[in-house]
């Protein structure tokens, strides 16, 4: 099961997003409101994925931000835009995806990113 949390200031976004991704088998999907501790669901079972409004991880007063500098350190960030304008200097654009991309990149590209975190850590635990 991939661990997937969603947080976005547009609630109705985040809810629509969550309904998408829940259809595809083998994800487990939340939403975080900007005002929650979220990052992860128990120690047992920690978020894989994260996907984040640009302009949530860009601010770094944000309450989220300073949650992911304690949480999860294996959990994979996708940076969440409206335009391709929004894309900050620096950033790889593997890092960011348009929050208007279909079911079917959205699934290719957490999958990516979750086998390369269990790659990851099979590697460390061997």
């Amino acid at each position: 099961m991939i661990n997937i949390a969603i947080a976005d200031p547009n609630e109705t976004f985040c809810r629509s997003l969550k309904t998408l991704l829940e259809q595809i088998d083998g994800f487990s999907v939340m939403t975080i409101m900007e005002n929650e501790k979220f990052i992860h669901k128990s120690m047992d079972d920690p978020v894989n994925v994260l996907l984040i409004d640009i302009s949530l991880y860009l601010d770094k007063c944000n309450p989220i931000n300073s949650e992911l500098a304690r949480e999860n350190n294996a959990m994979k960030i996708i940076l969440l835009a409206m335009y391709e304008d929004d894309f900050e200097p620096g950033l790889q654009k593997e890092e960011v995806i348009l929050k208007s991309a279909g079911k079917e990149k959205f699934e290719t590209r957490i999958r990516q990113l979750a086998s390369a975190e269990i790659s990851n850590n099979k590697c460390v635990n061997n």
